[in-house]
């Protein structure tokens, strides 16, 4: 009789650990696919940020009538403006994307995109442009000849260091919630919103989704889409067609 007691009671033992073990199974699964959930969604909306961000930045170029295809230089100082110093330097072609205007001394002072976009974590935009298509102390003359052009582009690269264009015309970022090290209190300072790898104002980005604590969201625009269009339009606004 104790042999049999012993043996229900073995069995009970049994399928209570089993149930424990399948309900802390089950709770990793749940915590597991609501962080994937959350983090689709950030990225969703993301997405959605960079891509309207894409339009009006190329919109501004566009509709730029003193020198159609001209890309504003950054706001380097939080102050919602694009910053044209006298002397642009590489770290001058990297800041947040300008919303409110573009003053002197740019060249054709005007007004900025008009909309302060930011990202899911509520942090403002970040951009970087080309060398070719800002005005550096002349305005850039975009014609069908730029294309043709190696030098002074960026280049964008995945995670695993394969190039996937060295010729891009800017880049847009969403610089996400603040990694560990990273103080925002120096509204200014590059490495404190953007990855590492992507706040040495080389020229060089990278789009990687496999590391843990890289949560820069970024979306480029090649030379090549970008100078197709704003060729086709100064020609066009000349009364031609390219």
């Amino acid at each position: 009789m104790k042999s049999m007691i012993s043996t229900k009671q073995s069995g009970a033992m049994l399928l209570v650990m089993m149930l424990i073990v399948v309900v802390g199974s089950m709770t990793v699964i749940v915590t597991e696919l609501g962080q994937k959930s959350s983090i689709i969604k950030r990225d969703i909306k993301n997405t959605t940020t960079l891509t309207r961000a894409e339009e009006a930045l190329i919109g501004w170029a566009l509709t730029n009538s003193a020198n159609t295809g001209e890309l504003p230089l950054p706001d380097t100082d939080n102050d919602g403006q694009g910053n044209c110093p006298v002397v642009v330097t590489n770290s001058d072609r990297i800041g947040r994307l300008p919303w409110l205007n573009y003053p002197a001394p740019c060249s054709n002072p005007r007004s900025g995109t008009g909309m302060n976009f930011k990202d899911q974590s509520g942090e403002t935009l970040w951009y970087a442009v080309s060398a070719n298509l800002i005005d550096d102390g002349t305005a850039p003359v975009i014609n069908a000849a730029m294309l043709s052009l190696t030098t002074g582009w960026l280049s964008v690269f995945d995670g695993t260091g394969a190039l996937l264009s060295d010729r891009v015309a800017a880049v847009i970022i969403a610089p996400g919630e603040a990694l560990p090290g990273q103080n925002r209190d120096d509204a200014n300072s590059i490495s404190d919103y953007l990855d590492a790898i992507n706040s040495n104002a080389d020229d060089q980005f990278v789009i990687d989704r496999t590391q843990e604590n890289f949560n820069d969201r970024l979306i480029y625009i090649t030379a090549d889409e970008f100078l197709n269009d704003s060729v086709k339009k100064v020609v066009e606004g000349q009364g031609g067609v390219w």
